[in-house]
């Protein structure tokens, strides 16, 4: 399994457990991946793939396009752009999006489970697992923060921030609107 960018590929791996190796193309934190250069050896990783997952939306370019240019029967290819219905100029920062972050993991956990359907029951308490440890704190963060901030104003100067502040139940304020 490859993953253009470790933050999915971190979800890929806890989904995946032992049955699963993910390699994750760009896994510094300080790669821009709006201007990342694949080397070849990163091509031959993502042409070999038999479960390749995207950012999509403009964020991960390359990789789709060494993806289309190397067709594999039954590669399965995760954008999570395409799943959450990001369209072209969206803002890419789809892991900051709680739902969509939801959605990319019962799509990874159902991919596993179809490519792999011997171990489908394997995969399924991986999830299940995953919701109960990681996610359980992430979602009692998001609650905590909800709670206790709903509707106090923010400014950003960044997109990013968008969908989370969304989550969060922050208004946030959009340019020439700040106090």
């Amino acid at each position: 399994m490859v993953a253009a960018e470790n933050f999915w590929g971190s979800i890929a791996q806890q989904l995946g457990g032992t049955r699963v190796e993910v390699a994750s193309i760009i896994d510094n934190p300080n790669t821009d991946p709006h201007a990342y250069e694949p080397t070849a050896a990163n091509a031959r990783t993502l042409a070999t793939a038999r479960l390749a997952i995207v950012n999509g939306v403009g964020y991960d370019a390359w990789a789709s396009k060494i993806l289309d240019a190397n067709p594999v029967d039954g590669r399965v290819v995760l954008s999570v752009g395409k799943l959450v219905g990001a369209s072209a100029g969206a803002n890419p920062h789809r892991w900051y999006s709680p739902p969509d972050v939801e959605r990319v993991i019962a799509r990874l956990s159902a991919d596993y489970q179809r490519l792999d359907a011997g171990h489908a029951a394997y995969y399924a308490a991986q999830r299940r697992a995953f919701e109960r440890r990681g996610l359980a704190q992430y979602r009692g963060l998001i609650a905590q923060i909800r709670s206790r901030y709903a509707g106090v104003p923010v400014g950003a100067s960044e997109s990013i921030f968008a969908p989370l502040a969304g989550a969060l139940g922050l208004r946030l304020l959009t340019p020439g609107r700040f106090l």
